[in-house]
């Protein structure tokens, strides 16, 4: 009796079935107690309230709003603190000595009509290692991720949608009350208008 023998990439494997827990919810953050959190405000992350549709009929990002979640989730240890179909969002937080924390960071990740939206917010810039390592994932090529901190770093801040390697983008490093954004947004095809 012959046996088939299918080579199984471990780490297609494991991004799969972690996307699959966290599509049903198996993976829960524990909440966050009030009292625990230090007494500075919380960050607040915007994201556009309305993107602006592609022009032309879409065709489908090489990454996927979930792809993004496994790969913050895989990469900086944490759970989203809130999500759903369309949205997730991450808090960075340093315990602190007499039990309280100190948030670092937030993500925010959005999905919508054909566009993903990927924002951090920090108070300081040395988190800004995250937005690095975002970038210079496997979700990415090299020559992408090069034009992309080009985009984020651009002089000119009028955030003009580009072609980077198998999609376009826009991106921008700003200056927000809570500290500093790097936002990005991507789609398959250069949104009208």
């Amino acid at each position: 009796m012959q046996t088939l023998s299918i080579p199984v990439h471990h780490r297609s494997l494991l991004i799969a079935v972690i996307a699959v827990l966290l599509a049903a919810g198996a993976a829960r953050p524990p909440l966050l107690s009030p009292s625990s959190l230090s007494l500075m405000p919380a960050i607040t992350t915007s994201i556009p309230a309305r993107p602006t549709p592609p022009g032309k009929p879409a065709k489908a990002l090489p990454f996927s709003m979930q792809d993004v979640v496994v790969f913050l989730s895989g990469n900086f240890q944490m759970q989203p603190v809130e999500s759903g179909p369309d949205y997730a969002k991450f808090i960075y937080a340093e315990r602190q000595h007499g039990g309280t924390s100190d948030e670092i960071m937030r993500i925010a990740v959005r999905s919508r009509e054909e566009q993903l939206q990927v924002a951090f917010t920090f108070r300081e810039f040395n988190a800004m290692h995250y937005v690095a390592e975002f970038i210079e994932g496997p979700l990415f090529t090299r020559p992408e991720s090069e034009q992309l901190y080009a985009l984020l770093y651009a002089p000119n801040r009028l955030r003009a949608w580009q072609k980077v390697g198998r999609f376009h983008a826009r991106a921008a490093l700003l200056e927000v009350a809570e500290g500093t954004e790097a936002s990005f947004e991507f789609a398959s095809n250069p949104p009208s208008g």
